[in-house]
């Protein structure tokens, strides 16, 4: 009779101490706000951008022919980025709207919705190192877009 009661016992402080760290594990959720970091935006952030948040517009694709090669090549250069030696791989594109606009220094200049847009190999590692980073004009949200539409991270027209 004892060995049951003593079974009794040991299977409710077992039963207590479990309900205690599933009602401790829910009030520490509740309580710790969680922000997951989406792809890029700590790239943003480091170059000073404000992505809208969450960014969940975010897109992503490849780089498709020679003159779009050539265009980015160049814009990244600009932005202090070579990529020379992977502009001919398979690159992925990716990029989410940010808060900044662009705006030429005139009064009545347009303000153009933008993007930032970064780029980093096909099938590489999680944590691949950054191949480059630029801004282009959110097409989807300007009503009189700029061609080409993309400029360097170092861009003196962005605007915020």
């Amino acid at each position: 009779m004892k060995m049951k009661k003593m079974l009794g016992l040991i299977i409710l402080f077992i039963f207590l101490i479990f309900s205690l760290l599933v009602v401790l594990s829910f009030a520490l959720i509740k309580s710790i706000k969680i922000n997951k970091v989406f792809p890029g935006e700590t790239i943003a952030k480091e170059l000073g951008f404000t992505p809208e948040v969450p960014p969940l517009d975010q897109i992503s694709r490849f780089l498709e022919d020679d003159m779009e090669k050539t265009l980015v090549s160049q814009v990244c250069q600009q932005g202090g980025y070579d990529i020379s030696g992977v502009v001919d791989k398979e690159l992925f594109i990716n990029s989410f709207s940010i808060k900044e606009f662009y705006q030429e220094d005139y009064a009545k200049a347009p303000k153009h919705p933008l993007r930032f847009v970064w780029m980093a190999p096909v099938g590489g590692a999680q944590g691949t190192p950054l191949t480059c980073a630029y801004i282009a004009i959110d097409f989807d949200k300007d009503d009189n877009p700029l061609a080409p539409g993309i400029f360097s991270v170092k861009e003196e027209y962005i605007r915020k």
